[in-house]
C-alpha cells in the first residue's frame, strides 16, 4: 500500500501572484466588448436554472457584463 503524502506537502504551500499583461486585459475588454450573444431560445432560457440543454442565456449575458464592469482582473 502506497503511502499518502497529502498533509506533508501542504504545509509547504505559499502564496503567489498572478500578473497578467495589461496587452491581453485589453485585448479580453475589446473581445468581451464585441462578443454578440445569440438571443434566448427555448432551450436557452428554462425556468428555476435548469441547464440540461447547456448555459443559460440570463446567466452568460451576466457574466460578459460582470467581466467587462465589475470583475477585477
Amino acid at each position: 500500500m502506497a503511502k499518502s503524502s497529502i498533509g506533508k506537502d501542504n504545509a509547504r504551500v505559499t502564496p503567489f501572484t498572478v500578473r497578467i499583461p495589461d496587452d491581453s486585459l485589453d485585448q479580453l475588454d475589446t473581445l468581451l466588448s464585441i462578443t454578440s450573444i445569440a438571443d434566448p431560445t427555448y432551450e436557452s432560457s428554462l425556468p428555476d436554472g435548469d441547464r440540461k440543454f447547456g448555459t443559460r442565456h440570463d446567466w452568460l449575458v451576466k457574466a460578459v457584463e460582470e467581466w467587462r464592469t465589475t470583475f477585477d482582473w
